[in-house]
């Protein structure tokens, strides 16, 4: 058994142990997305192909996922900078990735099941622009490649592509997010 299918079998056990627990799956999918949303500001900063996605969005772009109906969620918008950064605002986002249970969040942030498979097997809906939907999963996937072990990064990517300088990118990533973590900024 290699690697990829040891990280995979423990996955699948740890989540059938939170599967009974609502509070649990919860609290799990609120770190998540503030682990996510986080290194999506932290990605934006620090990574040239991330940097280059990000020049199709305009200033202001909002960019929200959420756990419907009323899970947990990150929100975010594109800076002056061209760069992520929290978005406490009320506005309407631009683009919208809703997760249509918390269940459903659980089983992709949990690697359980890719974005791409879960959209097929309509658990998530987005709203807004396709383009930028596609943009945003571009993203998504340059950052989990970059923060998660290339075992459980095949797992959560569906063409997982090796990243050059991983380790020091992984940790300005991690450290920028522990920075934000330390000072309570909420993404």
């Amino acid at each position: 058994m290699n690697l990829a299918d040891t990280l995979n079998r423990r996955l699948r056990e740890l989540a059938a142990d939170f599967s009974a627990d609502t509070g649990k799956i919860r609290t799990y999918v609120d770190l998540m997305m503030t682990v996510m949303g986080r290194g999506l500001v932290a990605i934006s900063r620090f990574d040239g192909r991330v940097r280059r996605e990000m020049q199709g969005f305009p200033v202001g772009f909002r960019f929200e996922m959420i756990a419907l109906p009323d899970g947990p969620s990150t929100r975010l918008r594109v800076n002056i900078g061209g760069e992520f950064e929290p978005d406490d605002s009320a506005a309407r986002p631009d683009l919208s990735i809703q997760f249509k249970h918390l269940r459903h969040a659980f089983t992709v942030l949990s690697f359980r099941e890719g974005t791409v498979r879960a959209f097929a097997n309509n658990r998530m809906v987005v709203d807004g622009d396709i383009a930028y939907a596609m943009r945003m999963v571009r993203i998504l996937n340059r950052l989990q490649s970059v923060i998660l072990p290339d075992g459980v990064a095949r797992l959560a990517v569906k063409r997982f592509e090796p990243v050059e300088g991983k380790g020091g990118l992984a940790l300005k990533i991690y450290g920028d997010v522990l920075a934000m973590s330390l000072k309570g900024a909420q993404p």
